[in-house]
């Protein structure tokens, strides 16, 4: 498998994550839910393949992430 080459974390501005959530949503709406979820749910890349549909409870406005990468804190 390929490996994720280490990259520099850092913090998005509100305005800024805006701005990339409607390129998106213009070029490559395909992509829209998995940004939405590493946005405002602060998923990883894993985590997010990872989802299934009866993880998400769209009723509620939750969405219960199962298979975490390690060493990640169990409530976030």
């Amino acid at each position: 498998p390929m490996k994720e080459l280490e990259q520099r974390v850092g913090i998005i501005t509100p305005s800024t994550f805006a701005q990339a959530l409607q390129i998106v949503r213009q070029e490559k709406p395909e992509l829209l839910a998995a940004l939405t979820l590493a946005g405002f749910c602060g998923l990883r890349r894993c985590e997010i393949h990872a989802q299934k549909w009866e993880d998400i409870d769209l009723n509620r406005g939750q969405v219960r992430v199962t298979r975490a990468k390690r060493g990640t804190a169990a409530y976030r």
